[in-house]
């Protein structure tokens, strides 16, 4: 009797199966990881703006609009998944509210819009991240 090396095609069609079903199972947790991982894009933007607000209310009487601080009405972060936008909060300028959109791919992310005011993060309306998203 002379013995054949090598696989039989049951043999790859099970690897091919297996291998199917880990990566049905691994994909949906990589992709929240990644969405995850894009959030702190959102949260260090509006981090600099609110460090950007202080710098500017040094220098003024008030806060300024996205306009004062960057000559555009909105802009994207570094990587481009998030739209900030940042608008005085009162006609007297005492405050300030900002916000980073969602773009892209990470709409699909659970936090959805991530806000930040005079106070800090803005965690009181369900329309913007919570404190569980700003955690990291």
């Amino acid at each position: 009797m002379k013995h054949q090396k090598g696989f039989t095609l049951i043999e790859v069609m099970i690897v091919v199966a297996v291998i199917g079903i880990l990566a049905s199972v691994a994909y949906p947790s990589y992709v929240d990881y990644i969405r995850k991982a894009r959030r702190v894009e959102a949260m260090n933007a509006l981090l600099q703006i609110s460090l950007e607000q202080e710098k500017y209310r040094a220098n003024s009487v008030a806060f300024g609009s996205h306009t004062d601080l960057y000559g555009t009405t909105s802009s994207t972060t570094e990587n481009g998944y998030y739209l900030v936008t940042v608008s005085n909060g009162s006609l007297s300028g005492s405050t300030y509210f900002a916000e980073a959109e969602p773009q892209g791919d990470q709409v699909s992310d659970s936090c959805g819009t991530f806000a930040i005011d005079r106070n800090g993060p803005y965690t009181s309306s369900a329309d913007y991240a919570d404190d569980r998203c700003w955690s990291r």
